[in-house]
């Protein structure tokens, strides 16, 4: 964190970051009959750290009264632990690239194959995340949501625009097989009958958004088409739900994309920036000036979001002003390498609105 904490100095509105360590995958994510009430111990582990800073951030010169939690799923959890309890160990919070709501990985019809492959084959499984417990996570994330049984705190959320072509898959060349591998999907429950309709939804083109008519063939003929949908299951569909439920509740939100640059010819990357580090050994932002100048706008809006609840005191000059999202008016901030932009929020409307009625 040592080039956020600088750009926070340079803008005179110094912070002080704190990681911290948390037992990962089925270390920390675990769950399974026989391991029900020591169940998401990754965020347990969390919340201990969280406590002990409210207990000891005044000896380093902080206010354990402005906390702002940043980070992706976790961040997403926390907000829905324990029924919707903050218990005052965050003011706001940050979420990248994640969220509670969305598709059931959270019970053991998901889990407990993972689990009971774990002793004979050392599998540790896919991916782990958080569990329905009854305790810490005490119901369906989403139902939660809908529910407003979350801790009500300013939020800064967002997704990659093309974050779906590290969730979509391979080999899909045909509109039958888009249908057998939707249905089949262990990322989302869909019946054929939706299916068949989110197909209809999706052209036979997409993400990568911005390659125009450029297809993958190497990836399968319906790469594009298949990774929109993915994208917009696990990410963009529920980054919609959350922001219009949050603001409905009257928490304040900041909403927005991540549309570039492209690394790639299948993805943008936008956890390279937020650290906004010029000299990391994998695709080093120093290398243009345009990406340099990215990482510090985005790292100077969540830091001003962190100091003033307000991701507009970043004093860059030439941005727009980030306006907060509401249902009524849906906006979000694009950022771009080029030139970052405010937006209408409701673009690939009907899609992601029919995704939403299936994650109800």
């Amino acid at each position: 964190m040592s080039y956020i904490i600088q750009q926070s100095s340079e803008m005179c509105k110094p912070i002080i970051g704190v990681s911290m360590n948390y037992g990962l995958s089925g270390f920390g994510f675990l769950f399974g009959q026989d391991v029900m009430g020591n169940t998401n111990l990754g965020l347990r582990d969390q919340r201990v750290a969280l406590e002990w800073i409210q207990k000891n951030i005044k000896a380093f010169g902080g206010d354990p009264r402005k906390v702002t939690i940043w980070g992706a799923y976790s961040v997403g959890a926390h907000l829905l632990s324990y029924g919707g309890r903050g218990d005052g160990l965050y003011r706001a919070a940050i979420v990248e690239s994640g969220r509670a709501v969305g598709p059931p990985w959270n019970d053991t019809r998901w889990y407990q194959p993972l689990y009971d492959r774990i002793f004979p084959a050392l599998d540790v499984g896919l991916e782990w995340f958080t569990a329905i417990d009854g305790d810490y996570m005490r119901q369906w994330p989403v139902k939660a949501v809908l529910e407003k049984k979350f801790v009500k705190v300013p939020l800064l959320l967002g997704a990659c625009t093309d974050e779906g072509t590290g969730f979509g898959v391979t080999g899909v060349n045909t509109d039958a097989q888009a249908l057998a591998q939707s249905i089949s999907s262990k990322r989302w429950v869909v019946t054929p009958y939706q299916a068949e309709k989110l197909l209809s939804l999706y052209p036979a083109t997409g993400s990568s958004y911005g390659t125009g008519n450029r297809t993958f063939p190497e990836l399968g003929l319906q790469f594009k088409r298949y990774s929109s949908m993915a994208g917009h299951f696990t990410m963009e569909a529920p980054r919609r739900l959350s922001a219009e439920i949050y603001s409905e509740a009257g928490a304040d939100v900041y909403s927005y994309p991540w549309d570039g640059p492209i690394f790639n010819t299948s993805s943008r990357i936008g956890m390279l920036y937020v650290f906004s580090n010029p000299v990391q050994t994998f695709t080093p932002l120093g290398n243009d000036p345009s990406h340099l100048k990215l990482g510090h706008l985005i790292v100077r809006m969540s830091t001003s979001f962190t100091v003033e609840l307000d991701p507009n005191g970043h004093e860059v000059k030439g941005i727009a002003k980030w306006p907060m999202y509401k249902t009524s008016k849906p906006q979000n901030f694009v950022f771009r390498n080029d030139t970052s932009y405010v937006e209408d929020g409701t673009y690939r409307k009907e899609g992601i609105a029919f995704i939403n009625t299936i994650l109800r």
